[in-house]
């Protein structure tokens, strides 16, 4: 459980290190959502894009970084 919660912490002080790219990343649904803003379907799927888009870049960005800092509290 200690490692768990030590390479969590590690983790997130990298991703806060990164504050420009994680708001870029939170922007990209809101561009998604306004691109077809004017569909009321096409406007939420692609906002539900933008956020898969969002969470799989935010968490290659942790587990590289993870990899990175210390190979060997790789879980």
């Amino acid at each position: 459980m200690i490692r768990t919660l030590r390479m969590a912490e590690m983790t997130l002080r990298e991703l806060l290190r990164r504050r420009g790219v994680l708001g870029l990343l939170l922007l990209v649904p809101l561009v998604f959502y306004l691109g077809r803003h004017d569909q009321a379907g096409q406007a939420v799927r692609f906002a539900s894009l933008g956020v898969g888009f969002a969470v799989s870049t935010a968490a290659l960005f942790s587990a590289v970084t993870g990899r990175q800092l210390a190979p060997r509290l790789a879980l």
